[in-house]
């Protein structure tokens, strides 16, 4: 029986030393995680939008991980941080408590059992707070780099028609920060008085002459951060952008609920003028 029992302790001895073993070589084997840091977006002041994309977990577990941010460069854990989940993917970060117009450093992170990556570091600018006065206008859009958009605070007293249909404008884009372009392009190629992107082009208001018809991206972004949010005095209807969609029809935003529409040229729409800062 004493025989038993000492085999029986030997056995789980050898046991123990064995999972102790296991256990310190999979700490040892294990490699700090691997990850790149997502682009800064959606900057609203105090708000931006961030993450990370972890390529590799290291060979153990991701336990933690989210996005570090300071004013000085090469933030780490020890300063503003997010938590976001557990897991080696693509993850989400929302920065918050941001002060307006000052320069910010971040970086993702990712942390397992043999300690914390972090990914390359992205410097932005908190721009203004979205709503602010601004440049003569309403703030709607920062791009990271000190700069943004403007609305005037209120609609012309009428709209207007985009003009000119059946002649086609070549070289409008919907993309952001085309609409100054958009609007160069339809007051050349359509001599039609009283369009949209004429009027606009024409303005001069709040010691600012260099307003224009935005593009059907600028026009979104209006949409979601100003009329969403209950901003910028806009009326229930239709907004034309500078976009155009083919010799017939161009781009407009329904404000009423956020849908596109391809309207023919000569609709009645509304219409806000935009300037860069």
């Amino acid at each position: 029986m004493r025989k038993k029992t000492s085999n029986l302790i030997f056995t789980l001895l050898v046991m123990g030393v064995f999972l102790v073993f296991a256990s310190s070589c999979k700490k040892d084997d294990a490699g700090i995680p691997v990850l790149t840091t997502l682009a800064v977006t959606e900057i609203t002041t105090p708000t931006a939008k961030s993450g990370g994309n972890i390529s590799s977990d290291g060979g153990a577990t991701i336990t933690a991980r989210g996005v570090c941010w300071d004013t000085r460069p090469t933030p780490t854990l020890s300063d503003n941080k997010t938590t976001d989940g557990t897991g080696a993917d693509i993850f989400e970060s929302r920065i918050v408590g941001l002060s307006a117009n000052l320069t910010y450093y971040v970086r993702a992170y990712a942390t397992n059992i043999a300690g914390t990556g972090y990914g390359n570091e992205i410097i932005f600018n908190s721009g203004h707070i979205i709503g602010s006065s601004y440049a003569g206008g309403i703030v709607f859009y920062n791009d990271g780099a000190g700069h943004g958009l403007v609305c005037t605070d209120s609609d012309p007293s009428t709209g207007a028609r985009w003009g000119c249909q059946g002649t086609g404008i070549v070289g409008t884009s919907t993309a952001i920060n085309t609409g100054a372009a958009n609007t160069n392009a339809i007051v050349a190629g359509c001599t039609e008085a009283g369009i949209a992107a004429k009027l606009c082009y024409d303005l001069s208001y709040n010691g600012h002459s260099d307003w224009y018809l935005p593009s059907a991206g600028e026009l979104r972004l209006m949409y979601n951060n100003l009329r969403t949010q209950g901003l910028g005095n806009f009326a229930n209807q239709e907004y034309w952008s500078s976009s155009q969609d083919d010799q017939l029809c161009a781009w407009a935003l329904n404000f009423a609920n956020g849908s596109g529409v391809s309207n023919p040229k000569q609709s009645w729409c509304m219409y806000r003028e935009v300037r860069n800062f």
